[in-house]
């Protein structure tokens, strides 16, 4: 099997991302994860976590917002801590906040926007390294700081 580098694998999620802004709609929607990024040493775990994120979006586009985030955590844990990954494990930490968000909402359970804001802190770290262009950073950036401006209200 082929080795895929890791400016290959930020291509592609950068491609994702794009797909992922673009349905966005008035609520965070959870971010899409490129499909068979891995080296070929990790293809199993990779495939594991690609199943538990889809199965984690199908619990997110149903209001099943808790068991999104078990599955989501779940395909956290999963992916290589290699980093060709981060940028996966980042996208992972953004989908598993939002989720939070949106429990909070059903639930009314504080800790879940607490839990949000320091996901949401984690993913701000990456953001350099996931969006190249400064107009795209300084977007998400922002993003992110209104997010955790209005949790920490």
């Amino acid at each position: 099997m082929k080795r895929v580098s890791p400016r290959s694998c930020r291509r592609a999620l950068r491609g994702a991302l794009g797909v992922a802004v673009a349905l966005a709609v008035a609520a965070p929607a959870p971010r899409v994860l490129a499909a068979s990024l891995a080296p070929s040493s990790s293809d199993e775990r990779v495939k594991r976590a690609e199943e538990l994120y889809a199965k984690g979006t199908s619990k997110f586009e149903t209001a099943d917002y808790k068991a999104a985030i078990e599955l989501w955590s779940e395909a956290y844990t999963v992916v290589p801590a290699d980093p060709a990954y981060g940028e996966i494990k980042a996208l992972l930490l953004y989908n598993i906040a939002t989720a939070r968000e949106k429990a909070f909402e059903v639930y009314g359970e504080v800790s879940e926007l607490r839990q949000a804001e320091i996901l949401l802190g984690n993913f701000e770290k990456s953001i350099p390294s996931i969006y190249q262009e400064e107009s795209e950073r300084a977007a998400e950036l922002s993003k992110v700081r209104e997010r955790k401006a209005k949790i920490a209200e």
